[in-house]
């Protein structure tokens, strides 16, 4: 069927031999609220002479979806288009690309996290910690917009921190996106970078972050 409406939650998880033309990405999901764990651990046939994996979703309707938690860990695609994808409702973006070791090139410029809290016991699931984390082949990243505009007082570093220290071939202007795009935080959270990713901004590039109560630091987290 072409319409998702009324699935999401893990609706492809361990598909362990998909081909790159499946037809998905003319699924109707206009009215999908929930993509959660829906293309987790999913291991794409390699096509062409460079190998290459490409997942393109690119058309898919999103705009009611309100939970993405997970929803491509562990995918062994090299190359996810989700470029058009709005999230005007979305609050959880919890290890969204987690343990996406095969990735190489990531542009969620259009992914809107201004409703995303951080983590409160209020709404638990309002978290976006740790939305690329592992990433080994990460080169090019372009990174999403207003994360940490909703963020609530008292979150603890961890709950609300981004996570590129596993992500050492990441670009200078792919770190960048990220300390440009990231937006003041009412607390203070971390942009964990590791050693390598840290040396290749300057002093004066990550005051931009600090200025906006990010802390970037050279420590590493798995």
């Amino acid at each position: 069927p072409n319409s998702v409406r009324t699935i999401g939650t893990s609706a492809f998880i361990n598909c362990s031999k998909l081909e790159r033309q499946t037809g998905m990405e003319n699924f109707d999901t206009s009215n999908c609220t929930t993509m959660e764990n829906m293309l987790r651990h999913i291991k794409l046939n390699k096509i062409g002479q460079d190998n290459s994996c490409d997942l393109n979703i690119s058309k898919w309707d999103t705009k009611k979806v309100v939970n993405m938690r997970q929803m491509f860990r562990n995918n062994q695609a090299t190359y996810i288009d989700i470029s058009n994808f709005l999230t005007p409702v979305c609050v959880c973006f919890t290890t969204m690309f987690a343990d996406c070791s095969n990735l190489v090139t990531l542009n969620i410029e259009n992914i809107d996290m201004s409703l995303c809290e951080g983590t409160s016991s209020s709404n638990p699931q309002s978290n976006a910690s740790d939305i690329i984390q592992r990433c080994t082949n990460l080169t090019n990243l372009t990174f999403c917009k207003n994360l940490g505009k909703g963020y609530i007082s008292n979150l603890s570093l961890y709950q609300a921190s981004i996570n590129l220290s596993q992500s050492s071939l990441l670009t200078h202007d792919s770190i960048m996106s990220v300390i440009n795009n990231v937006e003041t935080s009412i607390t203070l959270v971390n942009i964990y970078l590791g050693s390598i990713n840290y040396f290749k901004i300057t002093d004066e590039e990550r005051s931009i972050a600090t200025a906006k109560n990010w802390r970037v630091t050279a420590e590493s987290r798995n």
